[in-house]
């Protein structure tokens, strides 16, 4: 059989679809398919053979659209693909292998639940799936879960489940908002400890709540402290885990980190290690379990600032910013802040420079 020219696009048959290879040189070497979501009929393949014409016209030309949109959009995908909603369930698996467990049970289990109340489950209607979610959904949730379709798509293009990914060039753009960072002054962080340690009902979240401001520790990593986390003498808390969805995983950064404990630390920690010996977690529940965070969260943290109107509600993650930030206005150091906390210089630097206490010019 004659070797074909170089620059020649083949019209191929695959799955009982029609579907174009494309020359490997324009790929570097990388072969190419291009599916067209069109069944092999006599008609489709005249279509075929005439989209493979005008591409190998645009490379003879150097005029060749290496994205393929300029190629797919007439022929966008056909309506007879399988339904979001398995492409969502295989695409799970898929990732269950490569990413935290606990990301499966929350943000995945999330955009299901957003894949299962759509109008539609064809693909082939990604604009009307992508205004569904714009109508029903805040700007930024909407772009969250649009993005996720968007990546299981792309990846059952490339599983070569369907012909074409429909949401490839379509975007939801978030309007942008203030950041969620919004530390309390000391003045509100004082009562805020002073109303849980009077409060009827939930005083004995009050030393969990002083921790978390007093190191600006992420509530998942407090909620699993163990005593066998702290040295003997109460001098370094080692901090590697975290406690979510009732199991233990690593840290956010998957890096474990020391914290040096001050006085006010050790006079907080020093009764409670009397009273529990020294063994098992830290910071309990009534019950002496691991505190439930959603319980903590929806009644303990909103039922005692709800005690306190002339207090701003913000959410109980900003204990972390407060700490974070005082010790910024305190002056020291991105690094140090960073390796105490858990997080990049870069992070802290981005996040928070904008609501560090201004100091005036110096005179030089």
């Amino acid at each position: 059989m004659p070797r074909k020219p170089k620059g020649t696009v083949t019209v191929e048959k695959y799955r009982g679809r029609l579907r174009l290879r494309l020359p490997r040189h324009v790929f570097g070497g990388v072969q190419k398919y291009m599916s067209l979501g069109l069944a092999n009929t006599a008609e489709n393949r005249r279509i075929a053979k005439a989209k493979a014409q005008q591409i190998e016209a645009d490379i003879a030309l150097e005029n060749f659209d290496h994205s393929l949109k300029r190629y797919r959009s007439k022929y966008a995908v056909a309506n007879d693909e399988p339904p979001l909603i398995d492409l969502w369930e295989k695409f799970t698996q898929f990732k269950r292998n490569t990413i935290e467990s606990t990301t499966i049970d929350t943000t995945y289990k999330t955009v299901e639940t957003h894949i299962k109340a759509l109008p539609t489950q064809q693909i082939a209607q990604a604009k009307l799936i992508r205004k569904h979610l714009r109508d029903k959904l805040s700007p930024r949730a909407a772009k969250k879960a649009f993005n996720y379709i968007k990546a299981c798509c792309a990846w059952a293009y490339d599983e070569e489940l369907i012909s074409a990914n429909p949401f490839q060039f379509l975007r939801i753009q978030a309007k942008s908002s203030a950041p969620e960072i919004d530390p309390f002054t000391i003045d509100e962080r004082d009562q805020i400890i002073k109303a849980f340690e009077e409060n009827e009902y939930y005083s004995y979240y009050t030393d969990f709540v002083k921790f978390c401001f007093w190191t600006g520790c992420r509530q998942s990593e407090a909620i699993g402290l163990r005593w066998d986390d702290l040295s003997p003498d109460l001098s370094v808390i080692t901090i590697s885990e975290a406690y979510v969805l009732k199991r233990r995983k690593d840290t956010k950064t998957h890096k474990t980190r020391r914290f040096p404990v001050n006085e006010q630390l050790r006079q907080l920690l020093g009764p409670i290690k009397t009273a529990q010996r020294g063994k098992g977690i830290i910071f309990r529940s009534k019950t002496g379990k691991y505190i439930d965070s959603h319980n903590f969260l929806n009644r303990a943290w909103k039922g005692v600032l709800g005690t306190l109107p002339h207090i701003r509600y913000r959410k109980a993650y900003n204990t972390r910013h407060t700490f974070i930030t005082l010790c910024l206005n305190e002056g020291i150091s991105l690094t140090q802040v960073a390796a105490w906390c858990g997080n990049s210089p870069k992070t802290i630097l981005n996040s928070y420079a904008g609501i560090v206490t201004t100091v005036g010019v110096p005179e030089f």
